[in-house]
């Protein structure tokens, strides 16, 4: 994906898909640790393994032949206090 890119001061991540017309697709991201994604619309959030790291998913069908944009809006997660002992 040659037009990936990582905006650090806006937290987004933006690139661009394309397939044959008439298929379908997806695309998972590990989420970074520490943040959170604030622009749920077409995207599946699942917990993978031992430690809950967040995969996302992104389900793409593509009707025509032309690329298909997305992006990825994170926010930073405050960090909470253990209020215990």
């Amino acid at each position: 994906m040659p037009d990936l890119k990582w905006n650090a001061k806006k937290l987004e991540l933006t690139g661009t898909v394309t397939r044959p017309e008439g298929e379908t697709g997806h695309l998972l991201f590990l989420m970074p640790e520490g943040f959170r994604l604030i622009n749920h619309e077409d995207h599946k959030l699942l917990k993978v393994g031992r430690d809950n790291k967040v995969v996302i998913r992104r389900d793409f069908d593509f009707r025509t032949k032309e690329p298909i944009s997305f992006k990825l809006r994170f926010a930073r997660m405050e960090k909470r206090e253990n209020n215990y002992g």
